[in-house]
């Protein structure tokens, strides 16, 4: 695949009929010379809380338990354990805020891998996918999202991969449509994304398989 689909969407065709790609919108996250990553945006699930809470806490147990030991060689058993106390209160009510706030997360895709937060703060990005939209997967960019709050994002886990080719012939096939990622597009809505988006997809589409310019309104025209 020569052209980079980084950036852009993959809109299912309206006839995929298979129950995980029916209507799915997918962000092309990575491309390299062999194969290509996507996570799907608009399936959203209700994770285990005690499982979100395990994956945002862990770095900061780490972290607790490292300046308790530390300060175990200079100061009194009470006062390490009373501000270990304050550490786990403090760690407590920074994954109350987070539960509330990453109640629904993302299912990406059937293959396993890291939970990746999409999102649109540069501060806590660890690569760029589209203008304005940016990736992390490191825990303290995670938690970072977090506390800040002020920046819309999608927690994802598991991702959708292809080798380059096999994703060309997909395309090709009309299975999925391309479209240029925004931020409008990927924080919206998720019963309203595919179908604000096949439209427009649809009509990219058929210019490239016809082989002329794609007027990017002319088919919202009536």
């Amino acid at each position: 695949m020569s052209d980079s689909l980084i950036g852009n969407l993959l809109v299912a065709s309206s006839l995929v009929n298979d129950p995980v790609m029916s209507q799915a919108v997918c962000l092309v996250v990575h491309q390299d010379e062999t194969q290509s990553i996507g996570v799907m945006l608009n399936r959203p699930i209700q994770p285990n809380p005690q499982a979100l809470l395990n994956m945002l806490s862990s770095a900061n147990k780490e972290t607790h338990s490292k300046r308790f030991h530390e300060d175990a060689a200079t100061e009194g058993q009470t006062n390490k354990l009373i501000e270990t106390d304050e550490l786990d209160q403090q760690a407590e009510q920074t994954l109350a805020k987070a539960t509330q706030a990453l109640g629904t997360v993302h299912f990406g895709g059937p293959l396993n891998g890291p939970v990746v937060a999409v999102h649109s703060s540069s501060e806590f990005a660890e690569a760029e996918t589209g203008r304005g939209i940016y990736v992390a997967a490191q825990k303290p960019n995670l938690e970072g999202l977090v506390r800040c709050q002020e920046a819309p994002y999608r927690l994802i886990v598991g991702h959708i991969g292809w080798d380059n080719d096999q994703l060309r012939s997909e395309v090709d096939a009309g299975i999925w449509h391309v479209a240029t990622a925004t931020t409008d597009a990927v924080f919206g809505q998720d019963q309203d994304m595919w179908p604000r988006l096949i439209r427009r997809a649809t009509a990219r589409s058929v210019a490239n398989w016809i082989g002329t310019p794609d007027v990017p309104m002319a088919n919202e025209v009536n």
